[in-house]
């Protein structure tokens, strides 16, 4: 069906979103280093998809499934399904389809997966926003369902945002959690993996011992880095503990992270809102790396490719010592310099927490 037969000009709309948001998705892995390629590719990384699409329209916006698989191609063909008489909705389409987007192809993988499917709840939201299932059978398997990815498109998704940026966006989005989804591998290792931090957390005697686990582990710190380098040198002046880089559709940006020992405090004892001594000398390294990387950003960019505007990340205290007032406190002193970032031990478990729920979404609703 031709975009000129389309009975509603949102359909139009939403096939434009799709095909900007594949077309935006594919040319930024292409434009990727052959080796960040490869590691992407190690899996069949359902975040990737980009193929042919089967749209159906609905009464309150578009269902659309996308083949697995990454094509090279820049046509990308749609299937578009308009029904004479729209009665359902795009939730009641999605359950009636349940049992075709999760068929796998191996007579195996149907038994090993039979009655692991995932519905929806039907919800007046889902007309202004946009919702992103990512359909992927367990690691280290032959056999994958046919659609990677399903979109829900609600009509008035539209009416709240600008859709050329948006779709630009949830390429980003998507480039950033395929890097999540290869570097931490398999959602059992992840939860693995915040266990025993929050044990860490809980039960450390050892001032050193979360700061040897993120040594050991730096994926936890950004699960969604191409690069991470391990004490890197700032021209010999300085050395942050850490330096990772992330790549999206808007280029590479670079994070210099410095983790403190987990028992300094960030505040003093018995006053509210006074700093410590610690905790200000942590904060002014990252001013003085910034200073220094931006007085010789010509030598910087050569150690570290893409460099263009650096972000720095401080580690430092635990979430008992902050009160709200104390948090708001602290937000506020962030805020006027958007590069530098401050997380709280604690506040690391909480973001990989809420990353590996998004990026491995199958482990926790695939039972109905």
């Amino acid at each position: 069906m031709s975009a000129e037969d389309l009975p509603d000009p949102r359909i139009k709309l939403a096939m434009d979103w799709l095909l900007l948001y594949q077309n935006t998705l594919r040319k930024t892995f292409l434009a990727l280093p052959r080796e960040s390629q490869m590691a992407l590719l190690r899996d069949q990384n359902p975040e990737l998809a980009t193929g042919p699409m089967d749209i159906f329209v609905c009464t309150n916006g578009v269902v659309a499934t996308i083949n697995n698989g990454l094509v090279a191609s820049a046509e990308i063909p749609a299937n578009v399904m308009v029904p004479k008489v729209l009665s359902s909705t795009m939730v009641e389409h999605y359950n009636a389809s349940v049992d075709r987007i999760f068929l796998f192809t191996e007579p195996i993988s149907k038994l090993v997966t039979k009655g692991f499917t995932a519905k929806l709840t039907e919800d007046p939201k889902y007309e202004t926003c946009l919702l992103n299932l990512i359909i992927a059978d367990d690691r280290n398997r032959n056999w994958y369902p046919p659609a990677s990815k399903v979109f829900l498109i609600g009509w008035k998704y539209f009416e709240y945002c600008d859709p050329q940026q948006s779709a630009i966006d949830a390429a980003k989005e998507a480039l950033r959690l395929a890097y999540t989804s290869s570097n931490l591998r398999s959602g059992g290792a992840a939860k693995k993996l915040l266990q025993e931090y929050r044990s860490l957390l809980a039960n450390a005697t050892r001032e050193a011992e979360l700061q040897t686990f993120l040594e050991a582990h730096p994926e936890f710190v950004y699960p969604e880095h191409d690069t991470v380098l391990a004490k890197p040198s700032l021209a010999g002046e300085r050395v942050p503990d850490f330096a990772f880089s992330m790549r999206s559709s808007s280029g590479v940006q670079w994070v210099f992270v410095e983790i403190e020992r987990s028992s300094k405090r960030i505040f003093t004892l018995g006053e509210e809102f006074q700093f410590t001594s610690d905790f200000t000398q942590a904060k002014g390294q990252l001013l003085s790396w910034d200073s220094l990387i931006r007085k010789g950003l010509g030598y910087f960019e050569k150690c570290f490719p893409g460099l263009e505007q650096p972000a720095f990340h401080l580690v430092f205290g635990r979430d008992n010592e902050l009160t709200p007032k104390r948090r708001e406190m602290l937000l506020a002193e962030f805020a006027n310099t958007p590069n530098r970032k401050f997380s709280t031990f604690d506040d690391l478990a909480n973001r990989f927490e809420t990353i590996i729920t998004r990026i491995f979404p199958n482990e926790s609703i695939r039972k109905t």
